[in-house]
């Protein structure tokens, strides 16, 4: 039963391994990729944050595939993110 945005990538990973996922104008990644590049950014974050996971991961966006895969590892980690514009100044993200 699919119940999570998680539930689904792994569903359609699945089902469909080399079918496209996502698609930019430089890039395309299928679903298998997708999930695997998820879950290694998710494992990323888990061995490297080492404390609250309650807080959030800022996520700085532009308009690729990239932030989408970031933002299911991010899933994959068990904390949540914040997405951010990719032109927010320093002091404002600190």
């Amino acid at each position: 039963m699919i119940k999570t945005v998680l539930d689904l990538l792994e569903h359609s990973a699945a089902q469909y391994p080399t079918k496209i996922a996502l698609k930019d104008n430089e890039h395309q990644v299928s679903f298998k990729s997708f999930q695997e590049n998820a879950q290694r950014i998710g494992s990323g974050i888990r061995r490297d944050v080492k404390t609250n996971y309650s807080r959030p991961i800022l996520v700085i966006v532009d308009r690729t595939l990239d932030p989408i895969v970031s933002f299911m590892g991010v899933h994959y980690s068990g904390t949540f993110y914040v997405p951010v514009a990719n032109k927010t100044p320093e002091a404002r993200l600190q």
